[in-house]
């Protein structure tokens, strides 16, 4: 359970904004997803970039 955050603590301990994305799909058929990260309290600059921003 600890492993599967150890992308997304970071960016929370540090106070900075983040916005996952999916991002595609791997030649297997994997799912693919991009993480976004911004300065603190950017929340409307960084949903802006998200797919309905």
């Amino acid at each position: 359970m600890y492993l599967s955050d150890i992308f997304t603590i970071p960016c929370s301990l540090a106070g900075l904004c983040a916005l996952s994305l999916p991002a595609g799909a791997s030649a297997g058929g994997l799912p693919i997803g991009m993480q976004l990260i911004s300065k603190p309290f950017n929340e409307p600059g960084i949903f802006k970039l998200g797919p309905s921003g």
